[in-house]
């Protein structure tokens, strides 16, 4: 399976990276936030 690099950018400026399998399903939630999801 491919992983890939995945970052969750915060409008605040904060920034999550996590590995994530091709069939996997990321869930998220953010209050007051957008988020911007980049991949490798």
């Amino acid at each position: 399976m491919t992983k890939y690099n995945v970052t969750m950018v915060f409008e605040d400026g904060r920034s999550v990276q996590i590995q994530a399998d091709e069939n996997d399903t990321i869930y998220m939630a953010s209050l007051r936030n957008k988020i911007r999801l980049m991949t490798d």
